[in-house]
Formats: structure tokens, C-alpha cells, sequence
């Protein structure tokens, strides 16, 4: 293993191509773990705010519910819902039109049936227009995890090669082949491939862990939208 100076001076020994490549990955592990602490406060926020709003949607009136749920900033649940019944209000103004309209003998006026199943229709729409916002604004900056650990191996890559390129014409010009004279630079080039797995892996793992979580997310807005259809569908 190398010591830390050693380490050190392998890094600030090489050529500049070697140094640019070796700055453009450190870029990248701290916009990396920039994005990581992002997202992880971002999904714990998330899974508090579901808890607190599940124990008021289980628990409590539906006034109540949808009061906890305009006050929730990140639960994806409490917006499905807020979603929902903000088109089910819509939806009862529109049907207390037609309803006078009919009573005015006004016109082509659906009859209650077709009435409710357009409404019905209104809130599915709704539902997933929130939906897919909500996965949107979870799915933000996920991307940039998934650019970094698929490109930043073969950034450093990129680097060994240019190094091993370089130490192969210094060979040359010199004519010495001895491993004291190749052994340096050939270190100092794998120093850009470590670097480059050092910063991949992190962001892989991390990349996989969000999108497990949203996975995960994603199932439970689709069974929570069946759940307001299906209460509305009974209700109303």
C-alpha cells in the first residue's frame, strides 16, 4: 500500500495531463457527494413527511387529511391527494351546472351516470398529472450520478493511458528499460484509474440506492391513486 506521501507525490509529480485529468475527477466526486447529501436529506424528508401524513389520511376526517396535506412540502402521497379532491371540487361545481342546466331544460346535458364517469375520468387524469410530477422532481439530479459513475472510469482510464503513453516515449528517447526507470511513471498514470474507480463507485452505489427508494415510491402513488379513485368512486 502506498503511504500517504508517497501517494501524494506520485499525484503532484506527474505531467500536467495527468494533474487536469486528476482535477476534472475530483469535480466530479464532489458534485457527486454533493448530489448524494442532497438526495438523502431530500428522500428522509420525504418518508417523515409520509409518515406524518399517513397518520393523519388513516386516522383522521378527511378536512383533516387534506389540511395536513397542503401543509406537507414533500410527501408525494399528501400531493396525489390534494391533487385528487382539488379536481373532485372542480368536478361537483361543474356537475351543480349541468344539474341547473338540466333543470332548465337547457341543451345536450349528460345524464348522472355519464356524469359521474366523465368525473371520474377528470380525477384519474388529475392523479396521474401529479403523479408524474412528483416523480419528476424525485428523479431530479439522479442523472447526474448515473453520468458520473458510467464516465468517471474511463476519465481516469483516459489518464493511465496518456501516463503509459508518456512513459513508453521517455523509455524510448532513453533507451534505459530498466523497472527503476518505468516503475514511476507507469505509477503515476494507474494513480488517474484508481482515482476514476474511487469516484464511480460511490456514485453507482448511491445512484442504485435512489432509485431503489423511488421505486419504492412510485408503487405506493400508484396504490394510493387507486385507493382516492376508489374512495371517490364509492363516496360520490
Amino acid at each position: 500500500m502506498f503511504s500517504g506521501g508517497g501517494l501524494l507525490q506520485l499525484v503532484f509529480t506527474g505531467d500536467w495531463i495527468s494533474l487536469f485529468i486528476l482535477l476534472i475527477l475530483v469535480a466530479m466526486s464532489a458534485l457527486s457527494w454533493g448530489v448524494i447529501g442532497w438526495k438523502w436529506l431530500e428522500f428522509k424528508r420525504l418518508r417523515e413527511d409520509e409518515q406524518t401524513f399517513g397518520v393523519a389520511y388513516r386516522d383522521r376526517p378527511v378536512e383533516e387529511a387534506l389540511l395536513a396535506a397542503r401543509k406537507s412540502l414533500f410527501s408525494a402521497l399528501a400531493k396525489l391527494m390534494e391533487a385528487g379532491h382539488q379536481e373532485l371540487e372542480l368536478s361537483k361545481a361543474q356537475a351543480q351546472k349541468e344539474a341547473r342546466l338540466r333543470g332548465m331544460g337547457g341543451g345536450r346535458i349528460p345524464a348522472e351516470g355519464e356524469g359521474q364517469n366523465r368525473m371520474l375520468d377528470r380525477i384519474n387524469r388529475a392523479l396521474e398529472r401529479a403523479y408524474n410530477q412528483q416523480m419528476n422532481r424525485m428523479e431530479k439530479r439522479l442523472s447526474i450520478l448515473a453520468i458520473i459513475s458510467s464516465s468517471a472510469p474511463f476519465v481516469g482510464l483516459t489518464g493511465t493511458v496518456l501516463g503509459v503513453i508518456d512513459a513508453f516515449q521517455q523509455i524510448g528517447s532513453s533507451g534505459v528499460t530498466s523497472l527503476t526507470v518505468v516503475a514511476p511513471g507507469i505509477s503515476q498514470a494507474l494513480v488517474a484509474t484508481a482515482a476514476g474507480l474511487i469516484t464511480a463507485v460511490p456514485a453507482l452505489v448511491a445512484y442504485n440506492i435512489f432509485r431503489n427508494n423511488l421505486r419504492e415510491t412510485s408503487a405506493q402513488m400508484k396504490n394510493f391513486a387507486l385507493d382516492i379513485i376508489n374512495h371517490m368512486d364509492r363516496n360520490f
